[in-house]
C-alpha cells in the first residue's frame, strides 16, 4: 500500500480527501513545532482520516531526537493521541550526508516508525537491521545459541 506524502498546513484539506479516496495512509508534515504538528494531526483526523503518520520536519540529531521523545511522552503520559502516530524520519537530510548512518541509527532506537534511506547499500542496512532487532527483544530472554553441532548445507565426510 503506498503512503501519501505529506498534507502542511497549506494543502491538508486536499491531501485528506486524496488519502480517503484511495483508502491510503498520509504522513502528515510540520516544521518542528510539535504544538502545530500535533494541531494539524488532529485537523486530519478530523476530516476522517485514521491512518496518519508524522514528519516532525526535523532532521537534526538534537532537534529530532528532542521532539520525537516529547510526541511520546506526550502521547502516553499526557493522552495526547494525536502525538501517538507513527513517526516518518529522513536521515539523509540531516546536517551532513556523511551521518546518514549515525542518524538512522538514532531515529531506529528512538522512536522512528520508518526510516527512509537516501543512501542503499548493505553495510548500512543490515547493522541497522541488526540493531532494531536488538532493541526490540525480550530482555527476559538473551539472544543465544543451543550449543551443539549444527549440520550447515548437507556436509559430508570430505568437506572441510
Amino acid at each position: 500500500m503506498p503512503l501519501l506524502y505529506a498534507a502542511d498546513e497549506s494543502n491538508w484539506q486536499a491531501m485528506s480527501e486524496l488519502a480517503k479516496a484511495k483508502k491510503a495512509p498520509l504522513v502528515v508534515r510540520g516544521k518542528g513545532d510539535l504544538q502545530a504538528l500535533a494541531s494539524l494531526a488532529d485537523q486530519v483526523k478530523g476530516a476522517g482520516l485514521e491512518d496518519l503518520v508524522l514528519d516532525p520536519g526535523t532532521r537534526g540529531f538534537g532537534d529530532s531526537l528532542q521532539i520525537a521523545t516529547q510526541m511520546r511522552r506526550l502521547a502516553i503520559k499526557a493522552n495526547q493521541r494525536a502525538c501517538g502516530f507513527p513517526l516518518i524520519t529522513f536521515p539523509g537530510e540531516g546536517p551532513d550526508p556523511a551521518l546518514e548512518a549515525p542518524l538512522a541509527a538514532q531515529h531506529v532506537a528512538k522512536y522512528g516508525g520508518f526510516v527512509v534511506l537516501d543512501h542503499f547499500s548493505p553495510a548500512l542496512v543490515y547493522p541497522l537491521l541488526v540493531l532494531r532487532q536488538n532493541i526490540y527483544t525480550d530482555p527476559q530472554k538473551p539472544i543465544q545459541v543451543q550449543p551443539g553441532i549444527y549440520e550447515i548445507n548437507s556436509p559430508k565426510p570430505d568437506s572441510r
